[in-house]
C-alpha cells in the first residue's frame, strides 16, 4: 500500500473504523489537537503514540503494527474477521491510494491529500482524496486570479493543508470558504499562503 508518511497512515487506519476524527477522539480519550497534529504531520509520531493508535485500532477489529504506522513496513492493517465486508473497503482504499500515487508520478508539482473533515461536504467527504498542481508566488495578481472562485488545496506557511473555496478579500487577504455552513470561513493574508492547487483529481472513499 503506497502511503508516503506516517500522517497518511494514521488517517488511513482511522478511516477504516468509519469514525470521524471527533468520534474517534471522544471514544478513545485522545486530545483533538494531538490527533490532528499526527494526521497533518505537524507532530512526530513517537513509538509510544504509535502503540496507542495500534491498540485503539485493535479494539475496532483491525490488526495494525506500530512499525507500519511509523515506517510503513511490515504487515498492512487488516480485519480480524476474514469474512468482514470491510475487507472490500480496504481493497478499494488500496486502489484509491494507487491512483493517487499514479497521479503524483505523472504530474509535476502535484499534491494529493485526504479530506479529514466535513467542511467541504457534500462536494468532498471525510476520507476522500483530492489532488491538484501546486503553484506558488500567488502574490502576483496574474497568478492569483486563476484561483478565485475555485475550490483549492491551500498550502499554508505552517505546512498545513486545508481545502477551501478561494474568495479575494481586501488589503491582500483571501477568504477561505467551506461549503458546509457548520464550519466558519476565515481570512488569511496572501503572504501566509505558500501555494494553491485547484482540485483536478478526486476519489471518494
Amino acid at each position: 500500500m503506497l502511503l508516503g508518511n506516517y500522517a497518511e497512515r494514521v488517517r488511513f487506519v482511522r478511516s477504516l473504523t468509519k469514525l470521524s476524527r471527533g468520534a474517534f477522539e471522544s471514544k478513545y480519550g485522545i486530545n483533538k489537537n494531538t490527533l490532528k497534529s499526527w494526521e497533518l504531520g505537524i507532530n512526530t509520531l513517537t513509538e509510544k503514540s504509535a502503540i496507542q493508535i495500534a491498540d485503539t485500532i485493535r479494539n475496532e477489529g483491525f490488526s495494525c503494527s506500530p512499525e507500519w504506522l511509523i515506517f510503513g513496513v511490515g504487515p498492512e492493517p487488516k480485519s480480524f474477521n476474514s469474512g468482514d465486508p470491510l475487507l472490500s473497503a480496504i481493497s478499494e482504499q488500496s486502489k484509491i491510494i494507487y491512483e493517487a500515487e499514479y497521479f503524483k508520478k505523472n504530474n509535476e508539482n502535484s499534491i494529493v491529500t485526504m479530506v479529514t473533515d466535513l467542511s467541504m461536504f457534500p462536494s468532498y467527504g471525510a476520507g476522500d482524496y483530492v489532488g491538484g498542481i501546486l503553484e506558488g508566488d500567488i502574490q502576483y495578481i496574474e497568478k492569483l486570479e486563476k484561483f478565485i472562485g475555485k475550490t483549492c488545496i491551500v498550502y499554508l506557511i505552517k505546512e498545513i493543508l486545508i481545502i477551501r473555496k478561494i474568495i479575494k478579500g481586501k488589503d491582500n487577504f483571501l477568504l477561505l470558504c467551506p461549503i458546509n455552513n457548520e464550519f466558519e470561513a476565515e481570512f488569511v493574508a496572501i503572504n501566509d499562503v505558500q501555494a494553491l492547487a485547484c482540485i483536478i483529481w478526486h476519489r471518494s472513499n
